[in-house]
C-alpha cells in the first residue's frame, strides 16, 4: 500500500504536455479488439498518436507567440482537429496551443490529497483537451530530450518536476462511453477495465504476469489489484486514474446507476486508503450542476440522474476552476494576434465569436461550499474517519468568463480561411 501523501500547497505553474515518442502499443485484448467501435481502447494507445518525433524535432520546442499562445515552430498556420490530444498539439508544427498555467497549478494543488476529483463542462468547450493536458502532465512516460514543459513552464519546470508531481504517475485512462450494455453491465465493465489495465502494463513495459479475473470480479477490485501490483514493482510511482464520460454508465442498463455508484464508492475508498494516487472523473453530461438550475424558491434543482458521491470533490462550480476550460477574452485576442501575419481584413476575432456567443459564461458558484463526508468502506460499511480535508485551492486564480472552444475555432476558420476541423 502506498504511503499517504500530503497535498501540494504551493506549486507555481502549470500545464501539461507529453511530447513522447511512444511506439504503437498492441491492442488491449481480444475482448476489446472484437467489440464495437464504442468499446475499443482509448486513442491514447493507437499508433496515430505515437510518432510525431520528426515534426517535433524539426520545429524545435514550442515558442511563445502572444500572451498564453505557444506554437511549435513559432508560426501559427493551422488548427487542431476537434479530437486532437494535448500532446499531439504541442508536437505538431504550426498548431497554436493556449497554455493556461493557472489551470494546471490549481489541479496540481489537489494531486495526492486522498479523494477523487470531478469536473464537468458541456460538449464543445474543450474538456477533452484539458483532461489530456492533465494526463500528459502527470504521466511518467515522456521524452526527456523533447519535453515541451521546459519551454512552457520555464523556471517553474523544476518546481513541478518532483515526486508525485509532474511526470510522477502511471496513468490508467478509461472512457466509459465505450462501455455499452443492456445486460451484464458488471461483467462487461470488469472485462473492459481489466483489458485496459493489461494494455497499460504493456505500454509501460511491465512484463510480469498480471492476474486473470472472471466476469464476476468487480471492476473496482480489478483496479485495486492493478494498483497494488504496480506498487510492489514500482513503489515510487503511484497510479493515477482518469475516467472520461464516467457517468455514461448510468444510462442503458437497468442497473446502470447502481453499478456506477458501487464502482465510485470503491474508488473513493481506494483514494482514501492511498491505494491509488488519485482519480479524475470527467463528464460533458449536465447532471443539473453545469448551469446551476434552481427551482421557483431559488433552491438548487434536483439532479435529473443523481449519483451518490461522498468524498469526491466536485470542481464543476468551484470558483477556482471557473476558467480552466474554454477561452477567455484575452485568450481569443492572443489567438487573433498569433494569426495576424495572414493579414485578414474584417472584424476582430472576439467580435466574431460574440456573434454566436454574445457573453462569456460563468460556471462558478460564489457560494460554493464543501459538504463532503467520509467514504464508505468495503461492503458498504462506514469508514470511521473525519470528512475529507478542505481543498487547498486559490479561489481567485481562474476568475474570468469563458467562451466555448467550438465557437472560437469556428470563428478562426471563418476569419483566416483555415480548413474546417473534422
Amino acid at each position: 500500500m502506498l504511503d499517504p501523501q500530503p497535498c501540494h500547497n504551493s506549486i507555481s505553474a502549470s500545464s501539461s504536455s507529453l511530447a513522447s515518442t511512444r511506439s504503437a502499443t498492441p491492442g488491449p485484448t481480444s475482448f476489446l479488439a472484437k467489440s464495437s467501435p464504442a468499446c475499443r481502447p482509448s486513442s491514447r494507445f493507437t499508433a496515430s498518436n505515437c510518432n510525431f518525433s520528426d515534426s517535433a524535432q524539426a520545429g524545435g520546442e514550442p515558442k511563445h507567440v502572444s500572451g498564453n499562445v505557444f506554437v511549435r515552430g513559432g508560426l501559427a498556420k493551422s488548427l487542431p482537429r476537434s479530437d486532437t490530444r494535448f500532446d499531439d498539439i504541442v508536437d505538431t508544427l504550426g498548431v497554436p496551443l493556449v497554455f493556461n498555467s493557472e489551470a494546471l497549478e490549481q489541479f496540481m494543488r489537489l494531486v495526492g490529497c486522498g479523494y477523487p476529483l470531478l469536473l464537468r463542462r458541456p460538449a464543445g468547450w474543450g474538456l477533452e483537451l484539458f483532461v489530456t493536458m492533465l494526463v500528459s502532465a502527470l504521466d511518467r512516460d515522456y521524452d526527456r530530450a523533447n519535453d515541451p514543459f521546459t519551454s512552457l513552464l520555464g523556471a517553474d519546470y523544476s518546481t513541478l518536476l518532483c515526486p508525485r508531481g509532474l511526470h510522477g504517475y502511471i496513468i490508467l485512462e478509461l472512457d466509459f462511453s465505450r462501455v455499452h450494455s443492456e445486460s451484464d453491465l458488471r461483467g462487461k465493465l470488469s472485462r473492459f477495465v481489466s483489458a485496459h489495465c493489461r494494455a497499460t502494463l504493456r505500454h509501460y513495459g511491465v512484463k510480469q504476469p498480471f492476474p486473470t479475473f472472471g466476469p464476476e470480479t468487480p471492476a473496482g477490485e480489478v483496479i485495486t489489484t492493478f494498483a497494488l501490483f504496480l506498487s510492489r514493482l514500482r513503489p515510487s510511482t503511484p497510479v493515477f486514474l482518469v475516467i472520461k464520460n464516467f457517468d455514461s454508465l448510468a444510462f442503458g442498463a437497468s442497473d446502470g446507476r447502481q453499478v456506477l455508484e458501487e464502482f465510485l464508492a470503491d474508488l473513493e475508498f481506494q483514494c482514501d486508503e492511498n491505494i491509488i494516487g488519485g482519480t479524475l472523473l470527467a463528464s460533458t453530461l449536465d447532471d443539473g450542476s453545469l448551469y446551476s438550475q434552481r427551482d421557483a424558491f431559488g433552491n438548487p434543482a434536483s439532479s435529473p440522474y443523481p449519483v451518490d458521491l461522498r468524498s469526491t470533490l466536485d470542481l464543476t462550480r468551484h470558483p477556482g476552476f471557473q476558467s480552466v476550460v474554454g477561452f477567455t477574452e484575452k485568450d481569443i485576442n492572443d489567438l487573433d494576434k498569433a494569426f495576424k501575419w495572414k493579414q485578414s481584413p474584417g472584424p476582430r476575432l472576439l467580435d466574431m465569436v460574440k456573434e454566436s456567443v454574445p457573453e462569456p459564461v460563468f460556471f462558478a458558484d460564489e457560494v460554493w461550499c464543501d459538504n463532503r463526508v467520509a467514504p464508505m468502506g468495503p461492503g458498504g460499511s462506514a469508514v470511521p474517519r473525519h470528512p475529507p480535508q478542505r481543498p487547498d485551492i486559490d479561489w481567485f486564480a481562474c476568475p474570468d468568463g469563458v467562451f466555448p472552444a467550438r465557437a472560437v475555432m469556428a470563428s478562426l476558420e471563418k476569419k483566416y480561411g483555415l480548413p474546417h476541423r473534422t
